[in-house]
């Protein structure tokens, strides 16, 4: 039976996970989840030094507090400052 496991040259480049460096690099979407009975708004984040394959979603909040230079613009603005979230 032959043996068909691969062999690479190289290892594949993997991310760096410290989030000690990594900060919100763009918002790339928006969306309203239900946690206990409250709309709480999320975005979807392409971290710095991280591949767009690894982005996440987080509640806005949190993000602010956290990186209120990086995200000054708040969740209910596009990147054309249209809104996308009504009632906000």
């Amino acid at each position: 039976m032959p043996n068909y496991t691969p062999v690479f040259s190289e290892l594949p480049k993997v991310a760096e996970l410290d989030a000690h460096h990594l900060q919100p690099e763009v918002v790339l979407d928006r969306r309203l989840v239900k946690k206990g009975g409250k709309a709480i708004p999320q975005a979807l984040i392409k971290w710095s030094a991280l591949p767009s394959s690894m982005t996440t979603w987080e509640d806005w909040y949190v993000l602010q507090a956290r990186f209120p230079d990086a995200l000054a613009g708040g969740p209910a603005r596009a990147a054309g400052g249209e809104d996308v979230m009504d009632g906000q």
